[in-house]
């Protein structure tokens, strides 16, 4: 089992939320990559799946809670190209905003996700819930590919579990909370494999940690 690393820390919510931010600059060892240590039939492997959440502040007239997903994820083996295309859910009450992707090819070369890779599916008319698949382009042994989004939540709170594990490694996962400081909170992580999860809590001026 790869190392799986979770960071849970709560902060106190923005009087406005920051723009998108810039996935991180590729490292050399992740250009360098070609297997993972006690997984060597790794098809693939995620390199990080980072995410931050903002609680929705009522006080600050907020309209939804936002969860911001970045991922980096390398393509190992003629197996792993099918990680190429990827599925994101959502539904009318969570909504999927923002999308961008791209490739990166093992000679440098950047091929961004066209509009047009992307289409949406239903998969419940009663409860309107959608899937969005998309597919990357160029993918090869060798490529990484880079994807961020958002979800917009009419509900007030983020209840679905962030996942620490796949079923290709993930070296890195994180996630990080904005909660008002009106709001008391408590965290809760299992670690069942005793991959090396771990929470930090901090504490600022505007928050309750």
């Amino acid at each position: 089992m790869s190392k799986c690393v979770a960071l849970l820390a709560l902060l106190a919510g923005l009087g406005s939320l920051p723009a998108a931010a810039e996935p991180p600059p590729l490292r050399d060892a992740d250009r360098a990559l070609t297997g993972v240590p006690g997984q060597p039939n790794a098809p693939a492997a995620v390199l990080f799946n980072n995410a931050e959440f903002w609680m929705r502040d009522f006080s600050r007239q907020e309209a939804s809670s936002r969860l911001r997903v970045q991922v980096r994820v390398k393509i190992l083996t003629d197996a792993g190209i099918s990680r190429g295309e990827i599925q994101i859910p959502h539904s009318r009450w969570v909504r999927l905003q923002n999308f961008s992707g791209r490739t990166t090819l093992p000679d440098g070369r950047v091929v961004p996700v066209s509009p047009d890779a992307k289409f949406i599916r239903k998969t419940s008319q009663r409860q309107k819930r959608f899937v969005t698949s998309v597919a990357f382009p160029a993918v090869a042994v060798g490529a990484i590919l880079d994807y961020e989004y958002e979800l917009r939540f009419d509900s007030f709170y983020f209840l679905e579990p962030w996942l620490l594990s796949d079923v290709i490694p993930v070296r890195l996962a994180e996630i990080v909370y904005h909660v008002p400081k009106e709001i008391g909170v408590q965290t809760w992580s299992r670690d069942p494999f005793q991959v090396g999860v771990k929470t930090e809590k901090t504490t600022e001026v505007r928050s309750n940690l």
